[in-house]
């Protein structure tokens, strides 16, 4: 019977790596500055110093928060954001506090249209969902946690699929060990 248990939590736990589960980072934009180009709601973030010090991937979210009687957020072409002048936005947002998922890989670009001239956008490469590391990865101020308004604290913990396959391995044949030991 303990070998039977010990078999069907391995095969479980096989069959539960081969589907990846992925949870993406949440990055808020300008960190605690917020999305803002006005001095006196804090430090001026250089944005696009701010986006080159991350690493984004397909699945994490970007989370704007900002006065929505003073800012909005406008995701843009690249002939737009070059321009600093929407003509055909893609997506516009005003809500103050606007989660933006980065769904799939490629180039995104953001703009505050009121305020795009005085710095107020950045650009992103978005690189495929997984990341080649062992443990947290959320950029270099590590794993982002934020807990506003009606967004729920998020965790980013990410580990390459061979390092999970290898502790799922590794709790399987301590679940298989135990069973066994009890058995008699």
């Amino acid at each position: 019977m303990a070998l039977v248990l010990a078999n069907a939590v391995t095969i479980l736990l096989l069959v539960m790596t081969s589907f990846r589960v992925s949870a993406g980072a949440i990055y808020k934009v300008g960190d605690s500055a917020g999305w803002t180009s006005i001095k006196g709601q804090g430090n001026v973030v250089d944005y696009k110093k701010w986006a080159l010090s991350k690493s984004f991937r397909a699945g994490d979210a970007l989370l704007f928060e900002y006065d929505p009687q003073i800012h909005n957020v406008m995701q843009v072409s690249r002939r737009d954001f070059v321009s600093c002048k929407p003509t055909d936005p893609i997506s516009t947002y005003s809500t103050g506090k606007d989660m933006i998922s980065l769904k799939a890989p490629g180039h995104y670009y953001f703009v505050g249209p009121n305020h795009c001239e005085d710095g107020l956008k950045f650009a992103i490469r978005v690189s495929k969902a997984h990341r080649n590391c062992g443990g947290v990865d959320a950029g270099p101020d590590g794993p982002m946690i934020y807990q506003s308004g009606d967004f729920s604290g998020s965790l980013s913990l990410h580990s390459s699929d061979g390092q999970l396959i290898t502790q799922l391995i590794l709790v399987a044949r301590v679940v298989a060990y135990f069973s066994l030991a009890f058995a008699f």
